[in-house]
């Protein structure tokens, strides 16, 4: 009934209200852009630390798969599911610090993994798995690249990565060795797979609960129904279509700028009207007493927008390719700065110890000297002198067990908590 329709929608609802998704990955316009640019300008700064004149060359072995290849071959045209986000061009601000290398800026980024979101989609469709694995694994791709670079990481690996993770967290049972046989990769892609998982985890904060906007669809699809008395099969079409404009808008922003109730909508709002449905006064009966209606009607407004624009707008193979070159030059210039500094790190380490361990070195010499009745360059001492050198050491170690061993206030202490 549309009651229980209503009731389900809501106590979901509800739920996201309190989730980590929307309190965690949720942003306005602003927030976003400025979450994006502070993970790149530390980027910038990391790398203008490097005293290299220039960044390393490092290659890459090919994945040999059919399917994974197909994948990524460049092919004439594109697809509409790639565009470039609107606004993109402008992302760089003047404030934006400048690098001796050529980074790949947010911008770039953003359309970057906006093609490997598209390649999740033809995975997750290989395997037939159910749209929430695919929902999920884009999510996890966006949201794990949000604050870091694919400069830093193998994004490939990651995308895989991040389609196995979401199969474990959606209930999806497929074992990792079938999953990646399947694709055609070898057995180090079994290790790249296992040692990205807790990179992956880490960087989502292990927040891994993500709302998709399908059941919240469903709800809207069953109450639309009703009220305009569509049958069965007009019903089926409908929500189909609205499923696959709700695809679409995983590859834009608006997974980070609204929650997924307001995405069903502005897709069931885009194909309505092709069955003779008066959306408007739909949206109008069931939001239109809430104060933040205008807010409501502006937002399904922005999502429409970003889903026209991925078929406006689409992503260009050459500029992909320019891209992906970029990050294999630079990749392995981030790789060798991290070993540098851990480098740096084991040798403060080293020069620590050896310091604490010469000063041990110099007391055990001063200690031993003043048992043998020698100063402290070495002369023979009388034996008034030896007495006091002998009664200085002992007044000394005494100092040092007492400092070491808690007073006995602290002991009181203890012995009454206990």
């Amino acid at each position: 009934s549309t009651q229980s329709t209503w009731v389900t929608f809501f106590f979901a609802m509800s739920n996201f209200a309190s989730s980590s998704h929307c309190t965690h990955w949720l942003f306005s316009e602003e927030k976003l852009q400025e979450v994006r640019y502070h993970a790149y300008h530390k980027l910038v700064e990391k790398f203008n630390r490097s005293p290299s004149p220039a960044p390393m060359e490092v290659s890459q072995t090919p994945v040999k798969s059919s399917l994974v290849s197909a994948m990524f071959t460049p092919s004439p045209g594109s697809s509409p599911m790639s565009t470039t986000p609107a606004g993109a061009q402008h992302m760089l601000s003047p404030q934006t610090k400048q690098n001796k290398y050529d980074l790949v800026t947010p911008a770039e980024q953003v359309d970057f993994l906006r093609f490997y979101a598209t390649k999740i989609v033809t995975i997750c469709n290989h395997f037939k798995f159910p749209p929430k694995v695919m929902a999920a694994s884009i999510a996890y791709l966006k949201r794990f690249f949000l604050h870091n670079s694919i400069m830093e990481f193998d994004y490939k690996y990651m995308m895989f990565t991040c389609v196995y993770i979401a199969c474990k967290v959606e209930e999806v049972v497929i074992r990792l060795e079938d999953f990646l046989k399947t694709l055609g990769l070898d057995a180090s892609a079994l290790t790249h797979v296992v040692n990205n998982e807790v990179m992956l985890l880490d960087g989502l904060r292990y927040q891994l609960i993500i709302f998709h906007p399908y059941r919240p669809l469903t709800g809207f699809v069953e109450d639309l129904t009703q009220a305009h008395r569509l049958d069965s099969g007009a019903a089926a079409v409908l929500s189909q279509r609205a499923s696959s404009l709700v695809d679409e808008s995983l590859l834009t922003d608006a997974v980070f700028l609204h929650p997924p109730a307001q995405i069903a909508l502005a897709a069931l709002a885009m194909c309505a009207k092709e069955f003779n449905v008066d959306i408007d006064g739909y949206i109008q009966s069931r939001f239109g007493a809430d104060d933040n209606f205008e807010e409501l009607k502006r937002r399904i407004t922005m999502i429409q927008r970003s889903i026209q624009e991925l078929a406006e707008n689409p992503i260009k193979m050459d500029e992909i390719q320019r891209i992906d070159a970029k990050v294999l030059k630079l990749k392995g210039k981030a790789s060798d700065m991290d070993a540098k500094v851990g480098d740096e790190k084991k040798r403060e380490k080293e020069e620590r110890r050896l310091r604490k361990q010469k000063k041990k070195l110099e007391r055990l010499k001063r200690e031993q000297d003043a048992l043998l009745g020698f100063g402290v360059n070495g002369e023979k001492l009388d034996d008034g002198e030896f007495k006091l050198s002998i009664g200085s050491l002992s007044a000394s170690k005494r100092r040092r067990r007492e400092q070491d061993a808690p007073s006995e206030d602290v002991q009181m202490q203890d012995g009454d908590a206990v």
